[in-house]
């Protein structure tokens, strides 16, 4: 269904949620965009405006860093910021990302057909002993690695979760094998875990070779992600589908084919009665 192209009754049973402006500003070969975010929370006892900007810095078409501040009664709190750092070849070799006191770092080599990504991430609950001193640290590690087959495409991926969390240590291992069609496009992959398929996701194509739905299955539920495009291939509108809360994000694009404004919405509710 489309919902950008058939006016706005369509979108009368969906309550707007949050909305994203985008500021566009270009330094030589270096690029930042601005995004200014408020998020509308409305019940009859509350009506709340919550909001953010996230800064975000390119050159070419890298992405180099990410500086996300909340604002609050005109104050600024920076509560995330990431930093990318790539290889001659432009490969994305490290990721740094720290929210909320929570550090997250990526490291990534390439090999002959493989790559191997290692992820950590420290200080999720810190224990303390009685003078109050960091005693110990829950930590997550993970290793991700990746094999491609002669065209380049990722046919396996191994993953393992190191975890020590309150004192336990504990390791999963996780194989994915991806599923292409003759077009060489990603159209299924199937998660094992332990001998047992845990998930499988789906993917479906426009004649253009677009991606037009997700859908992923699991022992928990199923999500699923649907897109529509512009004349341009720019991504306007996304319905997701997660458990029982569906969203729909609405994007309008310049003429230079930059996002300017993003709306999100959720279905409206009236009673026990949820409108989708």
């Amino acid at each position: 269904m489309s919902y950008t192209s058939k006016g706005q009754s369509i979108l009368d049973n969906w309550d707007l949620k949050w909305t994203e402006t985008f500021d566009h500003i270009k330094n030589g070969n270096e690029r930042i965009k601005i995004i200014y975010s408020s998020f509308n929370t409305n019940t009859e006892l509350i009506k709340l405006i919550d909001t953010s900007v996230i800064v975000r810095k390119y050159q070419d078409a890298l992405f180099l860093e990410k500086i996300h501040y909340k604002l609050e009664n005109g104050d600024s709190i920076k509560w995330q910021h990431q930093i990318n750092r790539y290889n001659k070849t432009s490969q994305l070799v490290e990721e740094i990302d720290s929210v909320d006191g929570l550090i997250q770092e990526h490291k990534i080599n390439f090999y002959k057909n493989t790559e191997l990504r290692r992820t950590e991430y420290l200080s999720i609950r810190p224990d303390y002993n009685d003078q109050m001193e960091i005693v110990d640290v829950d930590t997550v590690q993970l290793e991700i690695l990746k094999y491609y087959d002669e065209k380049g495409k990722c046919n396996r991926i191994v993953t393992l979760n190191k975890s020590k969390l309150k004192g336990r240590n504990k390791i999963d291992t996780t194989v994915t094998y991806n599923k292409f069609d003759l077009k060489n496009r990603l159209i299924g992959a199937i998660n094992i875990q332990e001998n047992d398929t845990i998930s499988t996701t789906k993917f479906q194509y426009d004649e253009l070779g677009r991606e037009i739905k997700q859908t992923h299955s699991s022992l928990h539920g199923s999500n699923s992600f649907e897109y529509e495009y512009d004349k341009q291939g720019n991504v306007i509108s996304e319905l997701i589908e997660v458990g029982k809360y569906t969203t729909l994000i609405l994007t309008e694009f310049d003429d230079q084919n930059q996002p300017v404004i993003r709306k999100t919405f959720r279905p409206k509710t009236i009673g026990n009665i949820t409108y989708e």
